[in-house]
């Protein structure tokens, strides 16, 4: 899926989140996805937007993930907590766990 270049990127995760949910199996409910994507998209403008290239500078800088591999592990940390997708790199995995996760999930909208 092409990434729109848009700031407010809430629709295009809650796609993203309801695509992989149903490609994958998962059976998550909408509100659980609507919860997640609003989460995630506010994570994105605080932490990844802000930055001068967006991704191209978060994965210089932090780790070398794309957007929809971060949400997709998002989604299967918040559903499955003890699963690891097979062909995830150990070490994105494990900078996720350890620091995205918890970022994402108390992210606050910033008035």
């Amino acid at each position: 899926m092409k990434r729109i270049k848009d700031r407010n990127n809430f629709k295009v995760n809650l796609h993203f989140l309801m695509e992989s949910n149903k490609k994958n199996q998962i059976k998550v409910d909408d509100n659980l996805l609507r919860q997640l994507a609003f989460r995630f998209s506010l994570w994105e403008e605080n932490n990844v937007f802000t930055l001068e290239n967006r991704y191209e500078t978060f994965r210089e800088n932090f780790v070398w993930l794309d957007y929809d591999e971060i949400l997709e592990m998002y989604l299967i940390a918040v559903v499955h907590p003890n699963q690891k997708e097979s062909y995830w790199d150990d070490d994105c995995y494990k900078y996720f766990r350890e620091n995205l996760f918890e970022q994402i999930n108390k992210v606050v909208v910033q008035t």
